[in-house]
């Protein structure tokens, strides 16, 4: 570590203290990049999950899933039922996963997931954990991040690129006017 921590102060020292960014680089750069700053399609999914219990068939599970199905639709809070019934790892929290993007999920949960509208309650879906219920909280769109939200992004990336570059300037400058004997 000791020696690590040595390594950085140099480089600190002669390259990062001289290495400079300007406004104008910083929003070119990130206006000719501005497809690495895409944030995909993000939803805020709450989940129910039914799991059959030992000793209880596939069947059992599915008709107390249907049966919060219908109550939620009847009116009740699905975060409530989610508390009380869900056995999925985010039931304390009324159900709620966050937000998650695609691949995040099952193929099976994430066809009935993403083709859901903002506040929508899906059918009972079926996977290998058990019979889920979802809830889509919230949707945000594909879209490109603005500028304010990735500026220090950015100025992070040239910074570490133009120390990159300098470092090998400054290593092959040490290695051309190196003196080595051989004896």
């Amino acid at each position: 570590y000791k020696d690590q921590i040595m390594v950085r102060r140099l480089i600190d020292q002669k390259i990062g203290s001289r290495v400079t960014l300007s406004p104008v680089e910083v929003r070119n750069y990130y206006e000719k990049h501005s497809n690495d700053f895409i944030q995909p399609e993000l939803i805020k999914v709450s989940n129910i999950l039914i799991r059959p219990k030992a000793g209880e068939g596939d069947k059992d599970a599915l008709r107390r899933a249907n049966d919060l199905l219908v109550r939620i639709r009847q009116g009740s809070d699905f975060a409530a039922v989610a508390k009380e019934y869900s056995e999925g790892p985010h039931a304390a929290e009324g159900g709620e996963m966050g937000y998650v993007k695609k691949g995040d999920l099952l193929p099976q949960i994430e066809a009935v997931v993403f083709s859901m509208n903002e506040g929508g309650v899906s059918g009972v879906v079926q996977t290998s954990l058990g019979y889920h219920i979802f809830r889509i909280d919230s949707k945000k769109e594909r879209k490109v991040r603005d500028f304010s939200e990735v500026r220090r992004e950015v100025e992070e990336m040239i910074f570490r690129d133009k120390v990159k570059d300098k470092i090998r300037a400054w290593i092959f400058n040490l290695k051309k006017n190196a003196y080595i004997d051989f004896k």
